[in-house]
């Protein structure tokens, strides 16, 4: 606690991150349609401070009857993704 905030009128504590941002929502379908490719990836705040970046993939080849699909999820906590942003956006 800071020396000066014994003194205050009030005080407010974070709260937790809260929503969902999609940061990318691509889907292809190949002319014949019979290939298609879909990628997204969301950030969504959890209970806590911690934030999730997950990255959904998808492939369908309906010729070969091929299909797959990928999700992978990382966790990290809210200052961490402050201290990102300040060391590698651009100040506006």
């Amino acid at each position: 606690m800071p020396a000066n905030e014994e003194n205050t009128m009030s005080t407010r504590r974070d709260a937790s991150p809260q929503g969902t941002i999609q940061l990318v929502d691509y889907f292809y379908e190949s002319s014949s349609g019979h290939v298609d490719k879909s990628r997204t990836v969301t950030l969504a705040a959890s209970s806590n401070n911690d934030l999730f970046l997950t990255e959904y993939e998808d492939e369908c080849n309906q010729f070969s009857g091929l299909r797959s699909e990928s999700t992978q999820k990382w966790s990290f906590d809210r200052d961490s993704l402050i201290a990102l942003i300040k060391q590698y956006g651009t100040r506006v």
